[in-house]
């Protein structure tokens, strides 16, 4: 069974303040071209989207430098709907689990916010604490159904930093991760586009149960 975990790229869809919006024009048609093509206006940290380890802390590598298999891998979901904060004990009761995986995602239920304002608001974060504990794990990113793994109105991103200078990749606004089993592994991929010197990218998360 494969669960996709990705919002659809749309129009009129909900992004980070200061953020352009999407833009999507129709420059081809069948009709008119013979075949269909669409013109898209979109900043690399749209959607559900990937952080590499270059968005915020300098000279460090971009996407297209990271190898394909830090794509991909085992995963586990900790489910954290109802809290206000993921504190370090959260990440001690699932240390068992963590230590087997190579992406932990965060199921915060955030996810059924998404496109109102109130996803833009409220969503519970790693403490700087939890965050620490979480890059002694040999782990190849984390992923979250909100916006940032830092509060949204945060301008130092201390939870950016931890993760991002041991080397992890940042999945931001992921979906569907109700939908995945808490306590066990499954198989994750998360696929960004190779752009050049991509400070971030668009992706297409998936688990594969």
């Amino acid at each position: 069974m494969i669960v996709d975990l990705t919002h659809t790229l749309r129009q009129d869809m909900i992004v980070f303040p200061g953020t352009p919006e999407v833009k999507i024009q129709q420059i081809s048609s069948i009709a008119f071209d013979g075949y269909n093509e669409k013109l898209l206006t979109i900043a690399t940290h749209t959607g559900t989207h990937i952080d590499a380890p270059n968005h915020i802390v300098p000279d460090t590598k971009t996407l297209d430098q990271l190898p394909p298999e830090q794509f991909v891998g085992r995963a586990c979901v900790i489910d954290c709907h109802g809290l206000k904060k993921i504190d370090q004990q959260i990440i001690s009761k699932h240390s068992e689990l963590i230590t087997k995986s190579d992406f932990v995602l965060f199921y915060t239920g955030w996810e059924h916010l998404w496109n109102k304002n109130e996803y833009l608001r409220g969503f519970p974060v790693l403490t700087p604490d939890a965050a620490s504990l979480l890059v002694k794990h040999r782990l190849k990113g984390i992923g979250m159904d909100i916006i940032s793994v830092d509060p949204i109105d945060s301008h130092d991103l201390p939870i950016h930093h931890i993760l991002l200078s041991k080397g992890l990749v940042i999945i931001e606004n992921l979906t569907n991760l109700s939908l995945l089993p808490t306590n066990t592994l499954f198989n994750f991929m998360v696929l960004p586009i190779k752009l050049k010197d991509a400070d971030g990218a668009p992706v297409r998360a998936i688990a594969i149960l």
